[in-house]
């Protein structure tokens, strides 16, 4: 009797564990099949270079499982970290810029539209050379790698379909392939050498073959100076172009053996000069025009718009049209460089502050060059100073 109502609670006990382990079951697994369906389908997006120099080596020090901050979620991050500093990052496939700026998190970034919905975003710059709408190729250069927002020394890129995909931590990550790692996502570790190569191939023209005179078969031989032109069903003889046509004469062959072809070296040609009455002028050299370095009737200005988010230079010149102009845009502790050749005699330089809205108390200093580089020391102004070889503006944001 004893024993019997000892064993019952017991028996309530083991059946209120199997009870709370099934609701567990329920519950974590219906959670980890809809993670892995969501997952799984995701396709990855490829044909991605490596956005560095062609042959240089990284690391991988960042991928989809270090960025995928909490398990719970319904989705994996896909980002990819390199651990770089301060190199070339060049686009990893041709699109259009569709923002660039500046993130608390990401810091600088550069984000670029493919055009087939998907959206490349480069953080962490510490500076770029890009600005929205300008259309970039594989391979092109669009920014220097750095540290600015929250993130040490590195490279931080992802693919997306979202729009803002400049800022961290989104769901809309795509897995990506790399033509250097094509089989799968890059993963911590990893070190690979970049592709993202210009490729010139060049091919060697094939040489015609001379053909060789068959035993038994006779070969009908024409005279040089033969006038009978072909007929429409004749087939055109291929001619090795280094040989002289002497040589494709064929003796008749004797049966029996097989005939070598005899070299007949040809008899020199003699030309009778004339003098003519009329003296042979020679035609002069045009000697190459001289680039323009010098602004003719040059003026500049800079000026704040859209609330001091872009700061703007306009130039003029009477000669500015088909000419190459150069820019230095300079700050306290930053510099940015531009090049354009105009197609007008007015050009404006747009959104110049490459790492977003202008600072405030900053005060900033632009010179322009015309088919060259400007001086960074140039004063401000300089236009009397050069001769109008420059001209140089300053503002400062309050």
């Amino acid at each position: 009797m004893f024993r019997d109502q000892k064993q019952k609670p017991r028996n309530l006990i083991s059946s209120l564990l199997l009870f709370f382990l099934a609701i567990i079951i329920i519950i974590i697994v219906p959670i980890s099949t809809v993670r892995a369906s969501t997952i799984q389908s995701r396709s990855p997006y490829k044909g991605l270079a490596l956005p560095f120099d062609c042959d240089k080596s990284v690391n991988v020090s960042g991928d989809s499982k270090t960025h995928d901050r909490n398990d719970t979620k319904s989705y994996e991050r896909h980002a990819v970290d390199f651990s770089v500093k301060k190199v070339n990052v060049l686009a990893m496939k041709s699109g259009t810029v569709a923002r660039t700026g500046y993130d608390k998190s990401g810091g600088n970034f550069v984000l670029i539209d493919h055009k087939d919905g998907y959206y490349s975003a480069y953080l962490h710059l510490a500076s770029y050379s890009v600005k929205k709408g300008d259309k970039v190729k594989q391979g092109q250069k669009i920014a220097v790698s750095g540290n600015t927002g929250n993130g040490v020394y590195h490279l931080h890129v992802s693919v997306s379909k979202y729009k803002n995909a400049y800022t961290t931590a989104t769901n809309n990550e795509y897995p990506m392939y790399f033509v250097e790692m094509p089989s799968r996502e890059l993963k911590v570790g990893d070190k690979l050498k970049s592709s993202n190569c210009v490729k010139v191939i060049t091919s060697t023209p094939k040489q015609p073959t001379k053909a060789q005179p068959t035993q038994g078969t006779e070969t009908p031989t024409t005279s040089p100076s033969s006038t009978t032109a072909p007929t429409s069903s004749s087939t055109p003889e291929i001619i090795d172009p280094s040989m002289n046509p002497i040589d494709t004469y064929t003796p008749t062959p004797t049966p029996g053996f097989s005939p070598t072809p005899e070299l007949v070296e040809p008899s020199p040609t003699l030309t009778l000069v004339i003098p003519s009455s009329t003296p042979i002028i020679p035609t002069p050299t045009i000697p190459e025009p001289t680039l323009s370095t010098t602004f003719i009737n040059g003026r500049s200005s800079i000026y704040f718009e859209n609330n001091y988010d872009s700061l703007n230079v306009k130039v003029c010149a009477d000669n500015l049209s088909g000419n190459k102009i150069y820019l230095l845009v300079s700050r306290p502790g930053k510099s940015w460089s531009y090049k354009i050749t105009a197609t007008d005699n007015c050009y404006i330089f747009k959104d110049t502050e490459g790492s977003g809205p202008a600072l405030t108390n900053t005060t900033y200093q632009t010179r322009l060059a015309m088919n060259q580089s400007p001086d960074p020391d140039w004063p401000i102004p300089c236009a009397k100073v050069t001769n109008f070889k420059g001209l140089c503006d300053s503002i400062a944001r309050p």
